[in-house]
């Protein structure tokens, strides 16, 4: 199962959840200079967007046609364009192409992280930057689940070694078919090190107060972590 398959529902729930509320803002606020970026896996442009609003050349690669046609006509600045086609190879983009890249809450859908990183350093200038957020893998690892200690909200997690795709038990939710990639924090660290990547900055950002209002849970833990990092060179 694909994208594709579920593109309309998740249209819907990207342009309203919780979850993106944290992240696009917290990936906004790592954003560097630069005249041209990618938004890799970019799905219906929530993000890509964004950054048309503060970039002059902005570009969305996303493997589902279906997102993309959607981004595509949700409209936007007419500077942005929208591609189909795999995070990796990226064969269709040129080397040293952008200054930056973006990558919103899809480093768990990638199966070959390793390629798709080796893809983006190779698009990114020398000295490019990539900022990318995730769902914090320390506290959404497989079958994590919110419940309640003491009368206030926790996060219950475990099994957090088990790496590699999982599915949940209900099949029926929104991204119950297509599961989830899950990686420790020194398995994601060390790929992007291992990719010739630089930390550069990090963040855990807190939700704002209407986020913890809808979703308590989100005011406990740091449901997204968020990164950039930084090519040789430049």
């Amino acid at each position: 199962m694909s994208y594709d398959a579920i593109a309309a529902d998740y249209d819907e729930f990207a342009e309203v959840s919780l979850i993106h509320r944290v992240a696009v803002p917290s990936i906004l606020a790592l954003c560097a200079d630069g005249g041209a970026v990618l938004d890799v896996a970019c799905g219906q442009g929530v993000l890509t967007r964004e950054l048309g609003r503060r970039y002059p050349v902005v570009v969305g690669l996303d493997r589902s046609t279906e997102l993309i046609r959607l981004a595509g006509n949700r409209g936007g600045e007419p500077h942005v364009r929208y591609l189909a086609g795999d995070a990796a190879p990226m064969g269709a983009i040129a080397d040293a192409s952008f200054d930056g890249a973006t990558c919103c809450l899809a480093l768990t859908d990638f199966d070959d992280l390793d390629g798709v990183l080796a893809a983006v350093a190779r698009v990114l200038k020398p000295g490019g930057w990539l900022v990318v957020a995730t769902l914090h893998p320390c506290f959404e690892p497989p079958h994590a689940a919110n419940g309640e200690h003491d009368g206030r909200t926790v996060k219950l997690v475990g099994r957090y070694f088990e790496e590699g795709r999982w599915w949940p038990r209900d099949r029926t939710r929104l991204f119950g078919q297509l599961g989830w990639h899950h990686r420790t924090l020194s398995s994601i660290l060390n790929g992007f090190l291992g990719a010739g990547f630089r930390l550069d900055r990090a963040a855990e950002p807190r939700a704002p107060a209407g986020v913890t209002a809808a979703g308590p849970w989100y005011g406990e833990v740091a449901e997204v972590l968020t990164l950039r990092w930084r090519t040789p060179g430049g």
